[in-house]
């Protein structure tokens, strides 16, 4: 099995994200045509726009989940249903976004404000609903081809728009917006062809029962799924609020912008073994809760690994990715957003657990306190030490929000703890504070620490081999 998700990771997750990796390549040649103000308006309206596709869905993602895996004979009607209602609020949230754009960028944006909201809204009216329903579809076949193919395409297109419009065309910022736009009708256009084939189309006369009882379940899952923007992207709104420099705003963005790639190795691991988590959840045994065990395990290993290696060398990443001295005092900020992302284990076996048992009803709570912690926070220290102190009310609103699920009565009463939380949060807070240190330090001696660590994480695998063994 161990195999199995490797492949599927690096083919069904990476592979397909190959693409944005070629855009971390790319910065070398387009930072010496960009600006900190570029970044910070891209950041920012960026920010916007996640603040409404997080809410494209309603939770459903779930829902079209559970039918599948639960109902196989029955979940097209179900999913034709699901379809209609989410285009239906997707056009609802693009006027929205409109307006926000509109009122929030008229002034830096200038002439090309009309053109900024279309590229920026038109995805999400008519794009987003197909490109979540044919992910799924063929997430949950676990057809690898079939996504990966459909992402490197759209991915290859915005990494030529990028390039060529940065460093050819001379768009600055509006760069960025325009790839995005034609990636995600390229995107569209590949996506529609395989859904209707499959006879998924949406319906829009509602079936009340449907939507009332996918609705139910899939409501409490909302502040769950904001919780990931408001504590991921909400800073770059809160500075807007607060009026901060859009220069510092802009080191910031550009610190995400290497630090988020991490979000992309995680993400790509958390496709590829979903579907195998699930299978493993409905055997319900103690082979295969073993066997969940060991994943997260792994997973954990290996993510705070890597996560650690990139941080202490994050001196030498910026240096190497942006060719303007403007930003070479950013990797403090990456080391933090790096180390972040070892939240998703924790937060992912337990959160998986909760969804495929539909004790959904509790998960806005734990979300509510992380967002809650992390607003409160933002506005109170970023007036008084800067922009950068926001990475770190997010580091730990991330751990708040894994390690609270573990408290929640319906978690309990599962009884299923994948993996003890607290220990893999004690690993990641010594590590971080080791890289904050190390990252000064020379480069012999950093390499040293490397290699260190990456033998103990081979020896820490070759003793759980045994895993391979075991079939879904």
């Amino acid at each position: 099995m161990l195999k199995k998700i490797t492949i599927n990771t690096i083919i069904y997750g990476i592979g397909p994200q190959l693409p944005k990796f070629a855009n971390l390549l790319i910065l070398p040649l387009i930072t010496p045509f960009l600006t900190t103000v570029d970044f910070g308006i891209y950041g920012v309206s960026q920010a916007y726009v996640l603040l409404f596709q997080n809410l494209k869905t309603l939770g459903l993602d779930a829902i079209l989940v559970n039918s599948y895996v639960k109902r196989p004979k029955l979940f097209r009607p179900i999913w034709q249903v699901l379809f209609g209602v989410m285009i239906i609020n997707s056009i609802i949230l693009s006027l929205l976004l409109a307006i926000v754009l509109y009122f929030s960028f008229r002034e830096e944006v200038g002439d090309d404000i009309l053109s900024f909201i279309l590229l920026n809204c038109i995805p999400l009216m008519l794009f987003s609903s197909a490109e979540v329903i044919y992910f799924r579809l063929y997430q949950l076949k676990e057809n690898a081809s079939a996504v990966s193919g459909r992402i490197v395409l759209a991915g290859a297109v915005n990494v030529f728009i990028t390039y060529y419009g940065i460093v050819y065309l001379n768009l600055d910022y509006m760069g960025w917006i325009w790839a995005l736009f034609l990636s995600g009708l390229t995107s569209f256009l590949v996506s529609i062809y395989p859904i209707w084939k499959e006879k998924i189309f949406p319906v829009f006369k509602l079936i009340l029962t449907i939507v009332r009882g996918s609705l139910s379940k899939s409501m409490p899952l909302i502040p769950h799924y904001y919780s990931r923007f408001i504590l991921n992207s909400s800073d770059r709104l809160i500075f807007d609020i607060l009026e901060q420099d859009v220069n510092r705003v802009g080191l910031y963005n550009a610190a995400y912008s290497i630090g988020n790639y991490y979000n992309i190795v995680t993400t790509a691991f958390k496709r590829a073994v979903s579907p195998t988590v699930v299978k493993l959840l409905k055997k319900n045994n103690l082979e295969s809760i073993n066997t969940l065990k060991k994943i997260f395990s792994l997973f954990s290993t290996i993510l705070l690994a890597l996560t650690f290696i990139s941080s202490i060398w994050s001196k030498e990443i910026i240096f190497l990715l942006f060719k303007n001295d403007s930003f070479q005092d950013i990797y403090y900020v990456t080391i933090w957003i790096f180390m972040t992302y070892n939240y998703l284990p924790i937060h992912m076996s337990a959160h998986q657990v909760m969804v495929f048992h539909e004790k959904t009803s509790q998960l806005w709570l734990r979300a509510v306190i992380a967002i809650f912690f992390n607003t409160i926070l933002n506005f109170t220290l970023i007036p008084i030490f800067g922009v950068n102190v926001a990475v770190i009310v997010s580091f730990c609103s991330y751990y708040i929000m894994a390690l609270s699920t573990y408290t929640l009565s319906d978690f309990k009463d599962i009884k299923m703890v994948l993996m003890p939380p607290l220990k893999w949060c004690l690993f990641t807070i010594v590590l971080t504070i080791m890289a904050l240190f190390v990252v000064d330090y020379s480069q012999f001696f950093k390499l040293l620490i490397s290699i260190a660590v990456l033998i103990s994480v081979l020896l820490f695998l070759s003793r759980r081999i045994s895993l391979l063994n075991f079939k879904v």
